[in-house]
């Protein structure tokens, strides 16, 4: 199966904004950022840097914008086996004609002590405000124009599970006491499973974030079960799913789900799971969380 992404917005072509490898300091000097930090232990601090570069006139006119558009060129990091989204860098750009190419140093610290296991640097660039010269042009802030993203592992690090955290009382005041929702990107079930699930976190909810960022047993055991039958039950709807997990790519979102139910359930066929989850469901959630762990009470 392939997946064709459409954004509903212009984006710029490729080379109008270029970025060089990330680069750090290691036991050879400076070194290029690649799958493997080696010899590095978590009392080490590391210090990130790359450049970027945006060819003005390029980009405002393949995203049909006019002079003065406001861009923010910005880094993420997530690491960890739960991994929240944080902010490391931002910079604003004033883009007009005649500028040329603008040229940006991006140099970051990381504190060794708040690593964990891998580094997942996204950089991308996103418009501010600007005036649209037509209707394909973006024109809501935040539309990403450009991204680009670096794992990384540290000393061999594990999984992760990608989390971002926003307000969901700005979508609807209602979802203020959420503690969380989930989000899958695509029904293409051999589709990366971590490159097209998440997990967001409701920044309102500061007791969950603080918990999360603790990593208390009880809140991650809750998310664990939650998340598992929310996309069991998600994908076993999907007509092309078969249940075998031998059927998918591994660590797909097909070959994950069938993980999970042949450990939940290994002496039943997926017919059998589907009935016992249309004429059982509690006995269907219980067994899950019994399997997964957590403490739900509907």
């Amino acid at each position: 199966m392939s997946e064709t992404v459409a954004y509903p917005f212009l984006r710029p072509l490729a080379g109008t904004i270029s970025a060089a490898a990330w680069r750090y300091r290691g036991y050879e000097g400076l070194m290029e950022l690649g799958g493997v930090i080696p010899h590095w232990d978590y009392t080490t601090d590391i210090v990130v840097s790359r450049n970027l570069d945006v060819h003005a006139d390029n980009l405002l006119e393949e995203c049909a914008l006019r002079d003065g558009a406001k861009f923010v060129i910005s880094v993420g990091l997530t690491t960890g086996d739960v991994g929240i989204r944080r902010s490391l860098w931002k910079e604003e750009l004033l883009i007009s004609r005649g500028q040329g190419v603008l040229e940006r140093e991006i140099s970051i610290e990381l504190p060794g002590q708040e690593l964990q296991g891998h580094l997942d640097l996204m950089t991308s660039v996103s418009l501010v405000d600007g005036e649209p010269k037509n209707r394909l042009a973006p024109s809501f802030p935040g539309s990403r124009i450009w991204d680009d993203r670096l794992v990384c592992q540290l000393e061999g690090g594990g999984g992760r599970l990608p989390m971002e955290a926003s307000d969901f009382t700005a979508v609807d005041p209602r979802l203020g006491k959420a503690p969380w929702m989930f989000h899958l990107e695509t029904s293409d079930l051999d589709a990366s499973f971590l490159g097209h699930f998440q997990v967001r976190l409701n920044s309102h909810r500061g007791d969950v974030i603080e918990a999360i960022h603790n990593s208390d047993t009880a809140i991650l055991e809750r998310l664990t079960n939650e998340l598992v039958h929310h996309l069991i039950s998600q994908v076993m709807d999907w007509d092309d799913y078969s249940g075998k997990s031998d059927d998918y790519e591994e660590e797909s979102i097909g070959w994950t789900v069938s993980q999970w139910l042949d450990q939940a359930f290994p002496e039943e066929g997926l017919d059998e799971i589907m009935a016992m989850r249309k004429r059982a469901p509690a006995k269907f959630r219980a067994i899950l969380s019994s399997t997964f762990g957590g403490h739900h009470g509907d």
